[in-house]
């Protein structure tokens, strides 16, 4: 007790330790605890705050995972729109000119 606080310990006439303080001691406690309890209070906002950042984050992940979709499906579209446009200027070219590139 007297490493951990010296002002809790009654001493003799010769400068022993004689006896504890024990009212002080658990105003001690007492203090310790509430500090404690503050700061586990604390993190447990930080906690609460992260869980909410992470399902906001969520939210943003199925927003985006639905935005590609639609993107990928236009993509798609637009590929195959320009397939068919080179199909068609492929096969309304004139045969001479056809002939000549393949040579």
């Amino acid at each position: 007790m007297a490493e951990v606080n010296p002002n809790l310990i009654v001493r003799d006439k010769n400068g022993k330790p004689y006896s504890v303080r024990y009212d002080h001691v658990n105003a001690m406690l007492l203090n310790e605890f509430l500090k404690e309890h503050k700061r586990v209070e604390k993190q447990q906002a930080t906690i609460e705050q992260l869980k909410s950042h992470a399902e906001g984050q969520e939210v943003t992940i199925d927003e985006l995972k639905k935005d590609i979709e639609v993107l990928t499906a236009k993509l798609k579209a637009h590929v195959a729109r320009t397939q068919r446009i080179e199909a068609y200027i492929e096969a309304t070219q004139p045969v001479t000119r056809r002939v000549v590139e393949n040579r």
